[in-house]
């Protein structure tokens, strides 16, 4: 077996046994990496204290050649971001980028830029720089971008050619608008707005989250909330519980009607 030491965020734990448990660890330099963590939960483990969910590590694991659980043997939190968590809002937002990273990123897969991109989602969210959605349709943008998912801006995505109009129809399938003569390229296709998704587009393009109050009106971010949910529905196969509570909080709308299901299957409302 291997040693490897690296930097890594635990983003998820899950009961082994009475006495051990499964970490999933974002890590600079492997990636998605699922460890055990053998004897966490006895009251003098040496890594009981050190691995809590959202914290930044150093990381000492085996790797075993040919599996997909490596044995954990040290961490040590070098930041925990303890500010974002005597906020609920900053909390939620912190654990809904957890859970897409989980659904995002395999196992073995090269992870480094989206370690980075998500240790600076906490460290804004620690620090109070921006709204907690901003920040976290901001980190969206920027994960569908490195995964190559972010939707076509500027023109139609089936023709290529027209411009869609301000209010037009946004195709999950496609990744994009669609103008009017090209609609029945998808009958699934839902209405937005252009500036929607311009607005996704933009938050996705700067090197950094944003660090000051962004100006846009409530419709623009409702809009963009709707087109968010929906896309990740699609490319997930349902948006995660989470993500919904997040909308409905930050949209402080009820979920009356239904609307949030439809949402998280990833049908057509």
């Amino acid at each position: 077996m291997t040693i490897c030491k690296t930097r890594g965020l635990a983003i998820r734990k899950l009961d082994y046994s009475e006495t051990s448990q499964i970490v999933t660890f974002l890590t600079e330099g492997y990636g998605k990496t699922k460890t055990i963590a053998k004897g966490i939960k006895r009251p003098k483990s040496r890594l009981g204290g050190a691995v809590d969910l959202l914290a930044d590590c150093e990381v000492v694991f085996l790797e075993k050649p040919g599996g997909d659980l490596h044995i954990l043997t040290e961490c040590e939190a070098t930041s925990i971001f303890a500010g974002l968590r005597e906020d609920p809002e900053r909390a939620e937002a912190a654990f809904a980028a957890a859970d897409l990273l989980d659904r995002f990123v395999y196992p073995g897969e090269r992870g480094k830029e989206c370690y980075q991109l998500s240790v600076e989602l906490l460290g804004a969210l620690d620090r109070g720089e921006e709204r907690a959605e901003i920040l976290f349709l901001a980190f969206v943008a920027r994960l569908l971008k490195i995964h190559g998912l972010l939707p076509l801006v500027g023109h139609c995505v089936a023709c290529r050619e027209a411009r869609p109009a301000r209010e037009s129809m946004f195709s999950s399938r496609l990744g994009g608008l669609l103008c009017k003569r090209c609609l029945a390229n998808d009958p699934y296709a839902f209405k937005t707005t252009a500036g929607s998704v311009a607005l996704l587009a933009a938050l996705a393009k700067p090197d950094r989250l944003p660090r000051r109050r962004l100006r846009m009106s409530e419709t623009d971010l409702r809009n963009l909330w709707v087109l968010v949910a929906r896309y990740l529905a699609f490319v997930l196969d349902g948006l995660p519980d989470i993500v919904e509570r997040l909308r409905r909080r930050m949209c402080k709308q009820p979920d009356s009607a239904g609307v949030g299901q439809r949402i998280r299957s990833g049908a057509s409302a």
